[in-house]
């Protein structure tokens, strides 16, 4: 009987630790196959408060980490639990996602977020690019564009921006601020995202 109930036992662990393994392995398995934002990118952050812009920081065991976002230069007290929709850019779309926040470091300014079952990506055209050679002013600092398009430009200054950068634009053509988060930088230029479509943007620019 001794015998029987032992046997009993072990079939039960074994069936136990393999129910274990499986849920470990799928785990890993969709924590694989989920892509999370680069390094650095902007994310829009939509919680039961507001409206905040964060930067994403990297992934943890614990989730996705990005800085505690701010509102009139104090950082936002999201409630460990709180449902978020994110938003966050790479270079040909925006990627959304809905998760929850399980972490807060307040010594850091840093919280994390669980990583989501399901990320929706969302492909932007390419929108035609024209010549461009207006003198411009980014974050207050000249620079030089280099060619332009509804969605977004590229320009050459003195500064390197890095990926991920969220920046204001003037440009005289346009009558008022536009703003944009960094593609990338190369010998070319560095490239800028709108983070809206500006309708008639182009049409500022005729060539020639």
């Amino acid at each position: 009987m001794s015998d029987l109930l032992s046997l009993s036992l072990g079939f039960a662990a074994l069936f136990i630790a393999s129910l274990l393994l499986s849920y470990g392995f799928t785990r890993l398995v969709r924590r694989r196959q989920v892509p999370a934002p680069a390094p650095g990118a902007v994310l829009r952050l939509r919680a039961e408060s507001g409206v905040y812009r964060a930067r994403f920081v990297g992934e943890t065991p614990e989730g996705w980490a990005f800085s505690a976002p701010l509102s009139r230069d104090a950082y936002v007290p999201l409630r460990i639990g709180e449902d978020l929709l994110i938003e966050a850019g790479f270079a040909s779309g925006v990627m959304t996602f809905r998760t929850q926040l399980v972490a807060r470091f307040n010594d850091t300014h840093v919280m994390v977020a669980q990583i989501p079952r399901t990320v929706f990506k969302r492909e932007r055209r390419e929108a035609p690019r024209v010549a461009a050679s207006s003198a411009i002013l980014v974050e207050g600092e000249g620079a030089q564009l280099v060619d332009v398009s509804s969605c977004g430009v590229r320009f050459k200054a003195d500064r390197n921006y890095k990926r991920g950068d969220r920046i204001k634009l003037e440009i005289p053509e346009w009558e008022a601020p536009v703003f944009g988060w960094i593609l990338e930088t190369e010998a070319a230029g560095t490239r800028v995202r709108f983070e809206e479509e500006l309708s008639g943007f182009l049409e500022l620019f005729p060539q020639k």
